[in-house]
């Protein structure tokens, strides 16, 4: 696993997409159907990861960032992939923001299937806080025996803890999984830009979806993957 250099979060060309894409996005654009929006968007695609060398992330699931209809509804979803992460013996690790509790306590129906799992703070990169000061999380996943390799994404919000903390993890030589059914947005256009952006990020993109590009990230869906 090798770190490379930073590169800028958004490029030019996705600044340009989103230009393009103007005021107007259909509601149908959350299900990666993005006709006339100016950029593709592809369909999430199944996965089967290594369950010995992936862990699932759960970012952000706390009262203070999870309080809209759109966030508390993947919290289904999200208890759904946690079941299977568990089942298969993977490593899971929760997130929260550096507030006073109760307002940073990971969801109870969340914790309580994984109550020992590890928790880091910090927003919205959850490798770096503050900027510039590594926290546990990097430590984690390259201490599990046996290192981790695949981090599987979820949580809220689209474009601050999920893009950001993906993007981190591609930049530290880690191939991500974003579990798209268990990340909300405030609305169909975030939801589409931020699938964009994941799949074209500068140095780590996957354009057309790849299953597992490594260093790279995947849209998929929670009933898409499958730890093995």
């Amino acid at each position: 696993m090798k770190r490379v250099g930073r590169v800028p979060i958004i490029g030019v060309g996705v600044l340009l997409a989103v230009i393009a894409w103007g005021d107007s996005v259909p509601g149908h654009a959350q299900t990666g159907d993005s006709s006339g929006l100016g950029a593709s968007v592809p369909r999430p695609v199944a996965v089967t990861v290594d369950a010995r060398t992936t862990a699932l992330l759960l970012l952000d699931f706390v009262p203070a960032t999870c309080n809209t209809d759109a966030c508390l509804d993947t919290v289904p979803a999200a208890v759904r992939l946690l079941q299977k992460a568990n089942a298969a013996g993977s490593l899971v690790v929760f997130s929260t923001i550096p507030v006073p509790p109760p307002a940073s306590i990971p969801f109870q129906q969340l914790r309580t299937l994984a109550p020992n799992a590890p928790i880091v703070a910090g927003f919205p990169d959850k490798f770096n806080y503050p900027t510039g000061t590594l926290t546990p999380l990097l430590g984690i996943l390259t201490g599990h025996n046996p290192p981790i390799q695949t981090v599987v994404i979820t949580g809220t919000c689209a474009c601050g803890a999920v893009l950001y903390t993906t993007f981190e993890a591609n930049n530290a030589g880690f191939t991500t999984v974003v579990a798209e059914d268990t990340v909300s947005a405030d609305n169909p256009f975030e939801s589409v830009y931020i699938k964009f952006q994941l799949l074209n990020v500068p140095v780590f993109g996957n354009p057309t979806n790849i299953p597992l590009l490594p260093d790279a990230t995947t849209l998929s869906r929670g009933d898409l993957i499958t730890f093995h």
